[in-house]
């Protein structure tokens, strides 16, 4: 028969044992519970690493503006190719160095893969080292871009418009006004300037006017800002155009159908007879139209405009307004304004590399 003691040295040892054997599975627990830890923080800083790198990349790739190339985008934020900055993402606000959140950091590249393709390369770095990069390669449309039936390149509100006598249209029609779902919709009007879109959208919700076209109606958006004084001066210097100096013709026609033309008004021109054309149309001064006009492509106004009551416009293709001391911007007659996506895209064969064009996306994919 054992002793008290015997049994009790006999459960020590039990015990003992038991431990040894318990204290290195508990340590693999407590380690294995660290490593998933280490793990899951991990995963959760790269996931968000993603995610930011992700944002830059979307942030960027809406800035690629509608263009004929992308020098600007690779020049950098100081627009000088052939500096130190080149490859840096222009952002319009300057880069942003930094997330909100736990420190995520991005850098925006643009690289050039081809006349026609650019490659946008996002990196998101966080403050634990987790870092993940995207790229995204776009190109640009094949159509010429146009922001809305009638763009304005400075103050939308300064629109003055009469009945619903005339009617605005963003939605895609034929050259010969007939609807058509072929090159999709754009604004029926539309700027660069936010607030302005506001204060036009209200104004025409009790208006008369019909404005329809991407969006709901009244069809008003803002849009990328177009240097339109720099088109205006690369259109001209294309072959084949026309330039009419101190010539302020009542009437004419300007360009067919079957031969259109770059036609360049040096000044200002008021039209009181019938005129009819196609291609491109830039007036330089106040275009005043108190007759009929009917004109197919781009009418790029740099100066006033003042289509009076009365008078009858039809303009199959896209009207824009510049930025001008005279800030009448007047369309009171009858008629139309409907954005065609033939017209405009017959005016790439008419200046090829001259007019904007809008972004792609062809591809997107993580490098890392």
């Amino acid at each position: 028969m054992r002793r008290a003691g015997q049994t009790r040295g006999s459960a020590l040892v039990g015990v003992l044992t038991l431990v040894l054997i318990l204290l290195p599975l508990g340590a693999y627990v407590v380690l294995q519970c660290i490593t998933d830890l280490r793990i899951g923080g991990n995963l959760a800083s790269e996931v968000r690493a993603f995610y930011a790198a992700e944002a830059a990349l979307q942030h960027a790739v809406a800035e690629v503006g509608p263009g004929a190339s992308f020098d600007g985008a690779l020049a950098g934020p100081d627009g000088i190719a052939g500096t130190a900055d080149d490859g840096v993402f222009p952002f319009r606000e300057g880069a942003g160095n930094a997330f909100t959140d736990a420190g995520f950091r991005y850098q925006v590249q643009a690289v050039r893969q081809s006349s026609a393709l650019l490659q946008i390369v996002s990196t998101a770095t966080a403050a634990d080292g987790a870092a993940k990069t995207l790229a995204a390669l776009v190109r640009r449309a094949a159509t010429p871009f146009t922001p809305a039936a009638v763009y304005d390149a400075a103050d939308l509100t300064r629109l003055r418009l009469g009945s619903a006598a005339l009617a605005i249209s963003g939605l895609d029609h034929g050259v010969d006004g007939t609807p058509t779902a072929a090159g999709g919709s754009v604004f029926g009007l539309s700027s660069a300037d936010a607030a302005a879109e506001a204060v036009v959208r209200s104004r025409l919700a009790s208006a008369p006017v019909p404005v329809t076209g991407t969006g709901d109606a009244p069809s008003v958006g803002t849009t990328a800002p177009l240097a339109l004084t720099a088109y205006a001066a690369a259109l001209e210097a294309s072959p084949g155009s026309v330039r009419l100096t101190d010539v302020n013709p009542q009437s004419g026609t300007f360009g067919s159908h079957e031969v259109p033309q770059i036609t360049w008004m040096d000044g200002g021109w008021d039209s009181s007879g019938a005129v009819s054309g196609c291609g491109v149309l830039i007036i330089t001064g106040v275009w005043q139209v108190r007759g009929s006009f009917s004109f197919e492509g781009l009418v790029l106004a740099l100066g006033g405009v003042v289509v009076d009551a009365g008078s009858e416009l039809h303009l199959r293709g896209a009207l824009w307004h510049g930025d001008s001391i005279d800030e009448r911007f007047d369309l009171l007659g009858a008629g139309d304004i409907l954005y065609s996506s033939a017209a405009v895209q017959a005016l790439e064969a008419l200046a090829p590399g001259v007019l904007p064009h809008a972004i792609e996306l062809v591809g997107w994919q993580e490098e890392l």
